[in-house]
This record gives C-alpha cells, structure tokens and sequence, in this order.
C-alpha cells in the first residue's frame, strides 16, 4: 500500500509534550550589520542517526572590517541531556572553523515549553568590507523519540535566528527502508512542503524566522513489519 508520509513540520513553540531529542540548527550572527542571502540544510535520515549539512551564506552590509560571533544552538529534550555537546565541523569560506562550548544566549522565554538542557557551541568570524562569506556546518545527531509510547521517530531543526533570510531550503531524504509511510501529514499553513516517498522540501523567499522549529516524525520502516504479521 502507497500512502502519504506521517511527518509534521510543528513552529515552535508547538512542540509534543512527549519530545525526547537532540535538536540542532541554523546558525546564529551575533550581528545586526550582516544580511543573510540564503540558507540551506539536508537531512539524510537513517535508522538510528541524521546526518546533517548546511550552508548558509552571509554578507557584511558596512563599508568596514566586522568581526562577530556565529553559535550553533542545541537544545536536548526529555532524556537526551546525558549526551553531551553533539560535535559540530565548521568551514568559514572553506577553511577549517574552530567550535568551541559556550554558555547560551537563546532567549529561552521565547520557547513555551523549555528543553531539559541547553547547550551552545560557537566561533569567532571575521567579513571584509561589504564582503560575502559562507559558513558550511556537518553532524550527526540521534533519531529523537516521540508520540504514544514513544514508537514515533523524531527529526528536528532550530530555526532560532532572527533576521531575514533572502532563501531559504530546507530537504529530508529518506527511502522506504528507514521510513514507514502512513496516509496522515501534518504542516503550518503555507509552508508549502514538496513530499514524497523519497523525501521532503522546503524553498521560501523573503523568510523571517522567529524561533520556529521544523519537525518531522515518522514511523519506522519495520513498524510495517510488525503491522502486517498475523
């Protein structure tokens, strides 16, 4: 049986009360000076882990040198907390990006139903005068956990920065082996996903993100398995 994939794209703060993950996200500009022409991030989903690539690509808007601060956030829910930073790998126009643990500076009163613990790794970049410059990030994080018992699987993604986002792309590939498609789909309004069998994806212009969070979850691939033993 062909059916619709069981995925929810959720804007925090409407996030499941039973939430169990590791959510990682798009990076932070400690700066007001500095557009950002685009951002874009692939999750290719396995069964037990995503592994995640973005690249986001900014522009320094003075006539002056700007040096700032980028921070990759993580917020951990229900029992993930024990697992410690996920490691990040960072390039800065395609040299290597030393990250390192800091304290947070999310403001955490914008999420309605905190994470159990909250960590931050960042970096220190530099832009020439009026200069563009790429930030490339790579990890891995653990499938979360979510809905009744929590048989559901979870991927998700922090959208905590501010200020606009010229494009915006965001793709889930998946194959039949890992997902288990059942014929319910829930998103935001005019968000617009594209979703298929192989995958999910998202391209919006002129995007303001105010920090939402997108989520998927799904059913495993042998959860099919188990439905259709007698």
């Amino acid at each position: 049986m062909i059916a619709s994939l069981a995925i929810a794209f959720l804007t925090a703060p409407v996030l499941p009360a039973n939430l169990t993950s590791d959510m990682l996200g798009m990076p932070i500009l400690r700066s007001d000076s500095v557009k950002i022409l685009s951002h874009s991030a692939t999750f290719q989903v396995e069964r037990d882990a995503v592994t995640v690539e973005s690249t986001t690509l900014y522009q320094n808007a003075t006539n002056s040198v700007l040096k700032t601060e980028v921070g990759i956030p993580q917020l951990s829910y229900g029992k993930t907390g024990t697992r410690g930073l996920i490691p990040v790998t960072g390039q800065w126009d395609n040299k290597a990006l030393k990250l390192t643990s800091a304290n947070p500076w999310l403001d955490l009163e914008s999420l309605k139903r905190g994470p159990s613990v909250v960590r931050f790794s960042h970096a220190e970049v530099s832009f020439v005068p009026n200069g563009k410059a790429s930030l490339k990030l790579r990890y891995k994080v653990p499938v979360g956990r979510v809905g009744y018992e929590s048989k559901e699987r979870a991927v998700g993604y922090l959208l905590h920065e501010t200020k606009p986002i010229e494009t915006l792309n965001l793709s889930y590939k998946y194959t039949q082996r890992v997902v288990f498609n059942l014929p319910e789909m829930m998103s935001p309004p005019n968000w617009g996903w594209q979703i298929g069998l192989q995958g999910a994806y998202i391209r919006r212009t002129g995007f303001v993100p105010r920090y939402d969070s997108v989520l998927m979850h799904y059913y495993a691939s042998d959860f099919q398995q188990r439905f259709d033993e007698p």
